[in-house]
């Protein structure tokens, strides 16, 4: 029998440290603390709209503009639109237009809610699943506030973010509660398990690799694997309906994209080369934990990998790799939580990560908002200085630093959304030749009336990024617009080549033909 204030040995949940009413008062605190860390937040309720993905989610979509009546609620399961099945997403963003109409400031307090209910959901879980009130707090805290969380609460479009993190995290307090519990009631829990998992599949199929992830459970912290082959079969079996519903999403995402066009043929961008680009940004993700001095809005795919630049990535991730297994060989204080949250890091980013390419982008912050739990798990329960009482006290504190720290550079970070002319001009210093970024620079100076500057941007964007339809689109509108109008067709001509069924290019040149027949009728006065 485990002794008070430890957590139990036997397969399963741990004991509670301080019984059921000591846990409950101690949570109180705990959520209060978690509450006023993530105050930096309620900042981003004042972001507006970017030029990137939200008007084709949002401001453009008529599916989410009429706001959620019985109409809306079935063209959700109906809509492919971005290229993914998103119900859930489609339903709770219509819902914020008939409770706070199309202005931003709806979305983003949804947004921002959503993930601080994200953060309360993580503390809990982890302290359900641990026994371990302190470390829950502080994976939580670190969880929330880090730069790389950005993305995912201040983008509008990344609502699939924080619903889908939201919904697994309830999936996964739920098989917490399948394993405690016995006889029939496990029959309940699991069924409840997989419906909360499919619905965090339909607001965003990232969590694909949730049945793995509950394998990695099953090792730590539950405690259910001992080493046996047949007991290790019975967890993997016992994953079989949820695998099942990850392989279903799997399949109808894939489809979609592919019917769309959305895949990266391998002749474009060859198998070794996605390999390559998925080690290179695993070390990159690494490295964004802990500097923040090359987060950008958009990274482009690398095209060329040098030698020097992949053998330190690749050297780096085995690094990680073999001190998770050394220390669990040499059965080292913390060994198996760290290679268990190394692996749910790993495994997490799998979908993201590049090999089967979808879109433009090498990566992107928003992909960590789910993998980031599995590295401060790593992190925080390998920390030694955990062990001793004066360690906790020391520990506490530089935890509690860290905290502050990333909190800071977080609100830095955020404050670049609430313009997003200056969050672009950002990443196109951090990076340099980014088609995307000099594009939607492009777009915010022209809607200023800075045609010279943003023909410039077009024009360095259709040369970086050749395949970027909109560019040649809105470079060859421009072109019409200031009286050059044969080279502007060639190059509205090359976008419809790039993407001939975007039905924006049939009111673009419709838009455009109307210009120049006033323009031809006041030469004609």
């Amino acid at each position: 029998m485990a002794a008070k204030g430890q957590a139990s040995e036997a397969p399963g949940l741990p004991a509670r440290a301080d019984g059921r009413r000591g846990l409950k008062k101690l949570d109180l605190p705990a959520i209060g603390v978690l509450l006023l860390v993530t105050l930096p937040w309620w900042w981003a309720v004042g972001c507006p709209f970017t030029g990137y993905d939200d008007p084709i989610y949002v401001t453009n979509n008529p599916l989410v503009l009429g706001g959620l009546n019985w109409g809306s609620f079935k063209g959700a399961f109906a809509a492919t639109t971005g290229h993914l099945w998103l119900p859930a997403t489609w339903i709770s963003l219509a819902l914020d237009v008939s409770l706070f109409g199309t202005g931003p400031v709806g979305f983003h307090l949804t947004n921002v809610v959503l993930h601080v209910v994200n953060t309360v959901l993580l503390y809990l879980f982890l302290r359900q699943v641990t026994g371990m009130p302190g470390r829950s707090l502080l994976v939580a805290a670190l969880f929330s506030v880090h730069p790389l969380r950005v993305e995912s609460v201040a983008w509008v479009t990344e609502r699939k973010d924080v619903l889908s993190g939201l919904l697994g995290l309830l999936a996964l307090m739920a098989y917490a509660r399948f394993v405690a519990a016995r006889g029939g009631k496990r029959v309940g829990w699991y069924a409840g398990m997989c419906g909360l998992y499919l619905l965090s599949l339909m607001a965003k199929p990232t969590l694909v690799t949730m049945p793995v992830l509950l394998l990695l459970m099953d090792v730590w912290p539950l405690r259910r694997w001992r080493g046996g082959w047949r007991g290790g079969m019975w967890l993997v079996l016992e994953k079989v309906p949820a695998a099942c519903i990850s392989a279903a999403i799997a399949v109808v995402t894939l489809v979609i994209q592919r019917e769309a066009g959305a895949l990266a043929p391998v002749e474009k961008s060859p198998m070794l080369l996605r390999l390559a680009n998925a080690v290179l940004s695993y070390s990159y993700y690494l490295r964004d934990t802990v500097y923040f001095g090359g987060l950008s809005f958009y990274y482009p795919v690398v095209k060329v990998l040098g030698g020097p630049q992949m053998a330190l990535a690749a050297a780096v991730v085995m690094a990680v790799v073999l001190l998770a297994v050394v220390l669990v060989m040499r059965k080292a204080p913390g060994g198996v939580p760290f290679a268990v949250g190394m692996a749910w890091f790993f495994v997490a980013l799998l979908p993201n990560i590049g090999i089967i390419q979808s879109g433009a982008q090498s990566r992107a912050d928003r992909f960590t908002y789910w993998p980031s739990i599995g590295l401060w798990m790593a992190l925080v329960w390998v920390l030694p200085a955990f062990r001793t009482r004066r360690g906790v006290q020391v520990g506490a504190a530089v935890g509690a630093a860290a905290v502050v720290v990333l909190a800071v550079c977080m609100w830095t970070r955020l404050m670049l959304w609430r313009d997003p002319l200056s969050l672009y001009v950002d990443g196109m210093m951090r990076a340099p030749g980014n088609g995307m970024l000099e594009f939607l620079t492009g777009v915010e100076l022209e809607q200023e009336n800075q045609f010279r500057e943003a023909e410039a941007l077009y024009r360095r964007a259709v040369a970086d990024m050749p395949g970027l339809a909109d560019a040649h689109l809105n470079l060859g509108s421009l072109l019409v617009q200031t009286g050059r109008e044969e080279e502007g067709w060639r190059e509205i001509a090359r976008a419809r080549e790039l993407a001939p069924e975007d039905p924006l290019f049939e009111k673009t040149e419709k838009r455009l033909r109307e210009v120049m027949r006033e323009r031809a009728a006041t030469r004609g006065r």
